[in-house]
């Protein structure tokens, strides 16, 4: 079986790793120059920057990508973070941030953890905000304040740009799997174990490769277009989000379409510390 993936950023790579264990004959591509995406690292002034996440795994050596690399073999050590987080207060005082119920009235963090209780077993099925859903709850200033570093801090964006029932999701699993943790060698270590894991399983990632379409039958996805060449596939998987794979082909879903158009994109600002001594 073929199989031909469009991106070579973490989840193409991951995607490559687990389909050559499988066996698959696997090809991937990648418009950049190097591969990772925003997964790994650039070389600056003898310190490692990453290209746009952070050197961070989702909850740590307990959490699903940690469980994911596992399993198909990937040589990554993750340094659990402790404590999990913390809070920078106005008055520049860090609290744990497992302690941020004690800034509420007794009143609040009861009602607070019986609300959670409920939301986390019972996930809003509508689109109302995180913010919003704080607002329907709660009038406390500290509250919203600590909404919106938490989905700034998780996906880049406000409370009010996140659904309730999304974020609702990543704080139910932070009591399931805890905090984040940080790979030995940063993201580059991570998407460089998966590329050797994929060329040593026979597979073959090419940069500087940019697929200018995906080749459709029968309403079937059935290769790539790759400079003006074919490359049939028995499945193609792309890496490079809802908007950029609808450009690949004759998207004919109108809601589909409706509904990434008007997808906000997650901004951010990330300044890069750097240490002469390990941290």
């Amino acid at each position: 079986m073929k199989a031909v993936i469009i991106g070579a950023g973490l989840g193409g790579l991951l995607a490559g790793a687990k389909l050559t264990k499988a066996g698959y004959d696997v090809e991937i591509f990648e418009r950049l120059p190097f591969i990772g995406g925003r997964f790994t690292n650039l070389p600056y002034k003898g310190f490692k920057l990453s290209t746009g996440a952070l050197h961070m795994i989702p909850h740590g050596s307990r959490g699903p990508l940690a469980q994911m690399l596992k399993e198909v073999g990937a040589d990554v050590t993750i340094i659990d973070s402790q404590p999990m987080a913390v809070i920078l207060k106005e008055n520049n005082e860090i609290i744990s941030f497992h302690d941020f119920r004690n800034e509420l009235t007794l009143t609040k963090q009861v009602k607070l953890g019986t609300v959670l209780a409920y939301s986390l077993k019972f996930k809003p099925k509508s689109d109302i905000s995180f913010r919003d859903w704080v607002l329907k709850y709660f009038d406390d200033e500290f509250l919203f304040k600590l909404a919106d570093s938490f989905c700034g801090w998780a996906l880049s964006l406000t409370a009010k740009d996140v659904p309730a029932r999304e974020m609702l999701e990543i704080i139910d699993n932070m009591y399931l799997y805890k905090g984040s943790g940080v790979p030995i060698g940063g993201c580059g270590a991570v998407t460089d174990a998966l590329s050797q894991i994929i060329r040593s399983n026979g597979g073959r990632i090419y940069s500087q490769s940019c697929v200018e379409g995906i080749s459709i039958e029968n309403e079937l996805a059935k290769g790539v277009i790759v400079n003006g060449k074919t490359i049939g596939a028995d499945i193609v998987i792309s890496d490079i989000g809802h908007f950029g794979t609808s450009k690949l082909y004759e998207c004919k879903d109108k809601e589909y379409l409706d509904k990434i158009s008007n997808v906000k994109p997650s901004k951010g600002i990330k300044i890069c510390l750097s240490s002469d001594e390990p941290l």
